[in-house]
């Protein structure tokens, strides 16, 4: 949820976006004394190779790097056959 959609006409937030929903409900629990807390874990993987690389070994084998040096692995990731287009390479 990274932002607050607003009606372009009336700059009114938008009631059925993401926010404004979970805005009510927080509001809601306020009513009752209550607070809703929450966390978010991130997991990411980095690899060596280039996304080109990796989308043309079918995103299996990939390199993991690793504090300098990097060993070879084979990702758990099923391959991605039904993509038509690989993504560029990041600069």
């Amino acid at each position: 949820m990274l932002c607050d959609v607003v009606d372009e006409s009336t700059h009114e937030l938008v009631p059925m976006a993401p926010r404004s929903v979970l805005r009510r409900q927080v509001d809601r629990l306020a009513e009752h004394g209550l607070v809703a807390r929450a966390a978010s874990e991130l997991e990411f993987y980095l690899y060596d190779d280039t996304y080109r690389e990796a989308h043309d070994s079918g995103y299996t084998d990939l390199v993991i790097a690793v504090a300098g040096t990097s060993t070879t692995t084979t990702s758990s990731r099923p391959a991605a056959s039904s993509r038509t287009s690989a993504p560029p390479d990041a600069p």
